[in-house]
């Protein structure tokens, strides 16, 4: 882990945990460029004739086309930070309706989980196990015996 933060030019990596952050962290680096932000607010329809029948792309404006683009950046920014177990359950047709279903797809499966949890959390994300690294370890009982025994080698 970085200790200075998170790199900008990167986007964030959803990891199946706290949805809440992810979205705040993506939101942000999808801000770095206001126009990315937009179409995800906005999103983004084809442009169509005045009979409603979707125009041909050799037809459409230079705005359109740009919009278009911004579009289909923003779409695979939030495909690719995205796990394929989680992808393959969002339907989507832009980046706006990836955003707002993928939101919705967590609401739904956290008021769900939420039933079939266990009462008592687990002590820590790796499903309770020991982390250690050379010189430090996360278990409550060897900090303890470590503190002790350090007190004892002080006295």
């Amino acid at each position: 882990m970085d200790l200075y933060g998170e790199d900008i030019t990167i986007p964030p990596f959803y990891e199946c945990g706290d949805f809440a952050y992810w979205k705040v962290r993506m939101k942000y680096f999808l801000m770095t460029n206001i126009m990315n932000w937009f179409c995800v607010q906005e999103g983004f329809t084809p442009p169509v004739d005045k009979e409603g029948k979707p125009l041909e792309k050799k037809e459409w404006t230079r705005e359109q086309i740009h919009k278009s683009e911004i579009n289909e950046e923003v779409t695979r920014i939030i495909e690719f930070s995205l796990p394929t177990n989680i992808l393959c359950k969002i339907g989507y047709n832009n980046a706006k309706e990836l955003w707002d279903n993928l939101a919705k797809y967590h609401e739904e499966s956290s008021t769900s989980s939420h039933e079939e949890e266990p009462s008592e959390p687990s002590s820590s994300h790796h499903g309770g196990s020991k982390l250690e690294v050379e010189g430090y370890s996360t278990s409550k009982d060897e900090e303890e015996e470590s503190s002790s025994s350090s007190s004892e080698q002080e006295e």
